[in-house]
């Protein structure tokens, strides 16, 4: 019979060729089964499929001045799809093949009537394909033997991504909860506070209702922001660091003062008394602060010419910490003077880490 895959999916395009203007009904809830089908590797079935992406864009860009709907479908379904493993270093290539539609081809340019609708789709797929090589990074970094740290310096990469790049606020409350589990399987109770506060710091204490999402019931934002709070400041405590859950005690206070909740504004008053009694009474290690650079080509993606300051372990002093840090990249050249690296290191083919 031939490549079957191949046959229907010349069918597949066709019927949707045949639906004319009955196309927008069929935006956005098309877009996973079509994404699905690109994940098949073989290239005529990708180079086939690819063009549909483009005519949903063009037809969601008539019907509404935007194609809000596909992008975000995109990105949500992409996102499932990488993470549940699926997909290849060549389906990295698929969204680049896509910016060719936005290329110099009369024939397409023909269908983009506005220079705004060019720039935009050009931009998108850009977005897309930068998100792609996260995803792909991410998914090594999950499936492989990886260090915890790796696994978080990854996650954090993809996080800013949907925050700072492309602006997807659900998808980066859902990395904000992956990686605060991360902290809290690895005991980083503090860290993993700082995460949360993340989420928290975008939500109201206002009555308006929000959806179930995640492990949230469907509830108002005042009490899905308390919620956090609770949690957020438990977590605190619990990495002793009771200087940043005394001002979040505050805060709770005013809202319960404000409801007439005596019960929960005692609970919480005496909370932050303890606080301050822990303060000045237990005793706290403190922690030395390293800063790292991983400068060179060969670091993985989340990694590659990027700084951070890191905490050591209890009573590690910077040979330790050193050790430690080659340790979890044996390829890797100590540098050993403190200045800012210049342009040869940072395109070498090695791993080097100040």
């Amino acid at each position: 019979y031939g490549d079957m895959r191949v046959m229907m999916t010349y069918e597949l395009f066709n019927m949707w060729q045949n639906l004319g203007e009955n196309k927008i009904h069929f935006i956005p809830g098309m877009i996973g089964p079509f994404l699905g089908v690109t994940l098949v590797p073989q290239v005529e079935v990708r180079n086939i499929m690819i063009p549909i992406f483009h005519d949903m864009m063009d037809w969601e860009q008539r019907k509404n001045g935007n194609f809000k709907q596909v992008e975000a479908e995109l990105i949500d379904k992409l996102d499932s799809l990488v993470s549940e493993g699926k997909g290849d270093e060549n389906y990295r290539e698929l969204f680049g093949l896509l910016t060719q539609l936005f290329g110099p081809y009369p024939s397409l340019l023909e269908k983009i009537e506005q220079e705004t609708w060019r720039e935009t789709g050009i931009s998108f797929v850009t977005s897309v394909t930068r998100l792609m090589e996260r995803l792909l990074d991410y998914r090594d970094c999950m499936k492989g033997d990886e260090t915890e740290n790796k696994k978080i310096g990854c996650t954090v990469n993809l996080l800013n991504f949907y925050k700072s790049e492309i602006n997807k606020e659900e998808m980066y409350i859902r990395y904000i909860h992956k990686l605060c589990d991360m902290h809290l399987q690895a005991e980083n109770y503090t860290e993993a506070a700082f995460t949360l506060l993340l989420y928290w710091e975008l939500l109201h204490w206002d009555e308006r209702p929000v959806k179930e999402f995640l492990h949230y019931p469907a509830q108002t934002e005042w009490h899905r922001k308390e919620g956090l709070c609770r949690k957020v400041i438990h977590y605190f405590n619990k990495g002793k660091c009771w200087e940043f859950g005394i001002p979040l005690c505050r805060e709770l206070a005013f809202q319960y003062e404000s409801l007439y909740d005596y019960q929960s504004l005692s609970w919480i008053r005496k909370m932050e008394a303890a606080y301050y009694d822990n303060i000045m009474e237990q005793q706290r290690l403190e922690p030395e602060f390293f800063r790292v650079g991983f400068y060179g080509r060969k670091f993985p993606f989340f990694l590659r010419n990027k700084e951070f300051v890191c905490r050591g372990h209890d009573y590690e002093r910077l040979e330790a910490f050193q050790q430690r840090m080659l340790g979890e990249f044996p390829q890797a050249i100590a540098m050993q003077h403190p200045n800012q690296p210049d342009e040869a290191i940072l395109q070498c083919d090695a791993q080097c880490i100040l």
